[in-house]
């Protein structure tokens, strides 16, 4: 397993957190470690200070709060047929 540690978003079930821990997976959940109604830019800010990768189901938010921006009517040039 790399060294890679994983923030579980409190969107990521507990039984999930709980299987990837039991398959060596270094995750810990938001609510384990900070307030369950921790900001984004606090749980972006502590991932960052902490060096873990976000695990979110939360996609518009994090997007929005780190600058980038969701395009809803993006398709793959496959499902165009191009």
């Amino acid at each position: 397993m790399p060294d890679i540690e994983f923030l579980a978003d409190t969107n990521i079930s507990p039984s999930t957190v709980k299987q990837l821990r039991k398959k060596g997976w270094d995750i810990v959940r938001i609510s384990e470690i900070l307030d369950r109604k921790s900001t984004d830019i606090k749980i972006i800010n502590y991932a960052k200070e902490h060096n873990k990768v976000i695990i979110t189901q939360d996609l518009v938010a994090a997007c929005g709060q780190l600058g980038g921006s969701i395009n809803r009517n993006h398709t793959s040039s496959d499902s165009k047929g191009t």
